[in-house]
């Protein structure tokens, strides 16, 4: 039985189970209707970037997985996973995976 949940911050979340429903309720999820779920819109706490994931970042062509990752701490207030690539971190920090 699936369950539908949506948050003001989140956005949506099926749960797959009443305890993991209530878990999640006590974390602010809100159990709401099937018609409900999919009728929702992005709210505009989900549409905010951060300006600078939106413009292009200057990336020097031999620059190391440690420069990278700090860069990619500065735009997200994170590290990023020890298993992200280096690709990977360049394609996030020009925007492709916006």
């Amino acid at each position: 039985m699936i369950i539908f949940q949506i948050h003001e911050k989140h956005g949506r979340h099926m749960a797959n189970n009443h305890t993991e429903a209530i878990l999640n309720e006590k974390s602010g999820w809100k159990t709401v209707t099937e018609a409900e779920f999919y009728s929702l819109k992005v709210t505009e706490a989900q549409k905010v970037i951060p300006e600078a994931k939106t413009q292009k970042i200057a990336l020097e062509e031999n620059e190391d997985r440690e420069a990278l990752a700090a860069r990619y701490e500065e735009i997200t207030g994170k590290k990023p996973h020890h298993r992200l690539g280096i690709d990977s971190i360049k394609a996030f920090l020009n925007g492709s995976n916006i």
